[in-house]
């Protein structure tokens, strides 16, 4: 598939992943063999919070062996231009470790390697890392978001979060596909395993076969302005409806974008956006 791409158009390429196995070694190879150059790996706090919730089947903790491999990954001759982001994924368990974090992140002299980000995540069922009464709703993260964007730039963090217009949602457009492990084809990286979400099949030759043409319209005709709500919303450029997964689901409510709610803070914090990305480069 990769070599499809390359030989047509190119092919832009970014792993989601725990970073367990990602060693510096693995990291070289798919980057020879395959070009992936940009990993999103998640660190849900120091080690007594993040090794509470990311744990092996035997009980023992992650997180020393993560962050062994990214700083194997940011620390190689021949990997320099591999970009890490870290996602934490914020709750009210763990929202007061967010600093702790950051402290052993700039201990171990990776700071201005790595991109940080607080990520908000929500409980579909009583198995996910945040359970239901755990989880923030979107405007108590937007509190969070915007006081953690804060701590990252007053530090001198590397961040991604600075208000912009965006585009829609990825996965209504007609070309964009998500490829599951067998060649099955979703619009969504959330619909993944789901086999109600599934949409097609990658063909031998490459090809995407449509199969279940009602889902794959339903998605490719969504529009944002068709909601009323949306419509008349002051901050629709800087969202575009946001995730619409749960719209396609047929849930009736949906959560707005953090900005909604926190768009004054996040404003007021551009100027130090501005400062370290200058001093960036």
């Amino acid at each position: 598939m990769v070599e499809l791409c390359q030989d047509k158009s190119g092919i832009n390429q970014f792993m989601v992943t725990n970073g367990y196995l990602l060693t510096p070694d693995l990291a070289y190879e798919l980057k020879k063999n395959l070009g992936l150059k940009e990993y999103q790996i998640t660190l849900d706090g120091p080690p007594e919070v993040h090794d509470k919730r990311r744990i092996k089947n035997d009980g023992s903790g992650t997180f020393e062996r993560i962050l062994s491999n990214i700083k194997g990954i940011l620390n190689h001759d021949d990997l320099k231009d591999i970009v890490i982001i870290i996602r934490v994924n914020i709750d009210n368990s763990n929202r007061k470790d967010f600093p702790a974090l950051l402290d052993i992140i700039e201990k171990e002299g990776i700071k201005e390697k790595i991109y940080v980000y607080p990520g908000h995540v929500k409980s579909e069922n009583t198995t996910t890392t945040c359970v239901v009464h755990n989880c923030l709703n979107k405007r108590e993260f937007a509190e969070v978001e915007s006081e953690m964007f804060r701590e990252l730039l007053k530090r001198g963090f590397k961040s991604l979060r600075i208000p912009r217009p965006r585009n829609t949602c990825a996965a209504v457009s007609p070309h964009t596909m998500v490829i599951g492990p067998e060649g099955e084809i979703y619009k969504c990286w959330m619909s993944v395993g789901k086999k109600e979400d599934l949409i097609g099949h990658l063909e031998d030759n490459g090809q995407c076969k449509v199969e279940n043409i009602a889902l794959y319209l339903k998605w490719v005709n969504f529009d944002v302005l068709a909601r009323e709500k949306c419509r008349n919303c002051k901050i629709l450029p800087l969202c575009m409806g946001g995730c619409i997964y749960p719209e396609i689901k047929g849930e009736k409510s949906r959560e707005c974008d953090s900005l909604k709610f926190n768009l004054e803070e996040m404003i007021k914090l551009v100027p130090l956006f501005k400062s370290v990305d200058k001093k960036f480069g």
